[in-house]
């Protein structure tokens, strides 16, 4: 089964090498937790594969995602004619909008950061699923692999995205944590279900900094 790399070192060694090609896998966790940063290291790590990229976000401005990833030292040259950026804006017809966007196009790597705003406009739980389902038919027609992202609410236990229903249609899930103790920032990192990948689900070491993120097994006791 062929792999693309995460970007993010130490990652892919937990995953059998990578994601799985063609897969639609969920970043999620709470804010500052890193999710934005491994999505910009995914795209880097296509583009230095010479591969096509698409970085679609939700919130920011495609400037300001540039921006902060070069904060991290990870470069999104928007002169790169195999990277596309694109800002889009929660509406019913989004996934729509958003099939458009690919259906002309043979991307081989698509960030959608993040689908939380999308959720926050769909309505209720089921309408939520219908929308969910039909943005994943559309990835998933063009062969693409997919990492999308959700923030986790802090106040619901089993929640994985903000509704619960994302991570029940991906194919894959990591959760990235953090916590402040005193002034010092701890962070991990999960890898909740990963189809057709034999997965350890141990709780890993996260590192954050201004050379971007980076997985490193957690020490033991």
């Amino acid at each position: 089964m062929a792999r693309l790399s995460t970007g993010t070192d130490g990652l892919d060694e937990f995953l059998e090498g990578g994601f799985l090609e063609g897969s639609v896998n969920l970043v999620t966790g709470g804010p500052g937790s890193g999710k934005t940063t491994m999505c910009s290291q995914y795209i880097r790590a296509g583009l230095e594969n010479d591969e096509k990229c698409l970085y679609i976000t939700t919130g920011q401005r495609p400037s300001d995602v540039r921006q902060d990833a070069k904060s991290f030292g990870i470069e999104l040259d928007i002169t790169d004619d195999n990277l596309s950026m694109a800002h889009v804006s929660p509406s019913e017809n989004v996934a729509e909008d958003i099939k458009e966007r690919i259906a002309d196009s043979s991307f081989e790597r698509i960030v959608l950061d993040s689908i939380s705003v999308f959720e926050m406009n769909w309505g209720q739980k089921e309408q939520i699923r219908k929308y969910v389902n039909r943005l994943m038919e559309h990835f998933r027609d063009i062969s693409a692999t997919v990492l999308v992202t959700s923030e986790r609410p802090e106040s619901e236990s089993g929640k994985l995205s903000r509704f619960g229903v994302a991570e029940f249609i991906v194919d894959g899930v990591i959760l990235l944590n953090g916590y402040a103790l005193g002034e010092t920032t701890y962070r991990s990192a999960r890898v909740i279900k990963m189809r057709r990948t034999n997965i350890s689900g141990e709780i890993l070491n996260v590192e954050l900094n201004g050379d971007g993120l980076s997985i490193s097994p957690a020490e033991r006791l």
